[in-house]
């Protein structure tokens, strides 16, 4: 048995095939919340929280931060960083003490136990934050 498709019939079908197939979307940059507040975790528990002031399509931010510790910290000290959608990178100066310098954590979408989790990447230390 031999089987022909006829030319209009074919463009149809692949038409109706197009037109039924799920549409890709290209959703916008996922915002940040405003708030966010947490703990890292040196020798010891000190708590720090971040706001977020701008967001742009580019993926940088910026707002401020505060850190609470016992050697080192900053109160609404001016943050910068980038959000790709998934990951946070947030850059502070701490107190002008030589040891203290440049608070930079990476953080992850989707940890185990908060919204955000990861690492200082100038200390190592754990962190993690949560909106507030």
């Amino acid at each position: 048995m031999e089987f022909r498709h006829a030319p209009a019939a074919v463009a149809s079908f692949i038409v109706a095939a197009v037109l039924l197939a799920p549409a890709t979307t290209v959703s916008a940059q996922e915002s940040l919340p405003k708030a966010l507040k947490g703990e890292w975790t040196s020798p010891y528990v000190a708590e720090w929280s971040v706001r977020i002031t701008k967001q742009n399509p580019d993926g940088s931010i910026e707002g401020t931060a505060s850190y609470y510790g016992k050697l080192c910290g900053a109160r609404d000290a001016p943050m910068t960083g980038t959000f790709d959608g998934t990951t946070p990178v947030t850059r502070t100066d701490l107190d002008p003490k030589p040891a203290c310098g440049k608070a930079v954590f990476r953080l992850k979408k989707g940890g185990s136990k908060h919204w955000f989790e990861g690492k200082s990447q100038s200390s190592g230390y754990d962190g993690f934050l949560d909106p507030s």
